[in-house]
């Protein structure tokens, strides 16, 4: 038991260690990100409510009577909720909600379900297909 112990100790020092070197490499500040994510389609984060709507008609021509308005009980965001037909190809209905900040009023993230149960005749394949 008490190897074990000194084991468990020294590893997790030498990963301690390694891993504030690791943190300060500047090899590691200087590379290029894999992805920048600005946002969703023409929406972009940081938007106004107003602004995403017209970016919702630019994307996906559906206009106010089309988009629902929800407030969240306990974080007092509001979102925007969309259904589209074959938001990618083969994949059946699917539901964009937009959420934006409780004091910001800015668009803060994107969601996007699929399948069940925006679409209860989607089949197993294409969810598969769709990921």
């Amino acid at each position: 038991m008490i190897n074990f112990l000194a084991v468990f100790i020294s590893s997790t020092l030498v990963f301690a260690q390694g891993s504030n070197r690791l943190a300060t490499d500047k090899n590691v500040k200087n590379t290029k990100p894999w992805a920048n994510i600005d946002g969703f389609r023409s929406a972009k984060f940081g938007m106004s409510m107003k602004n995403v709507k017209n970016a919702i008609y630019k994307d996906f021509q559906l206009r106010d009577s089309k988009i629902s308005t929800i407030k969240h009980p306990t974080e007092q965001t509001q979102s925007l909720g969309i259904t589209v037909e074959q938001l990618l190809p083969n994949s059946g209905k699917g539901r964009i909600v937009y959420v934006f900040g409780y004091k910001t009023n800015k668009l803060i993230q994107v969601n996007v379900l699929l399948g069940h149960p925006v679409d209860t005749s989607v089949t197993p394949q294409q969810i598969v297909d769709s990921g």
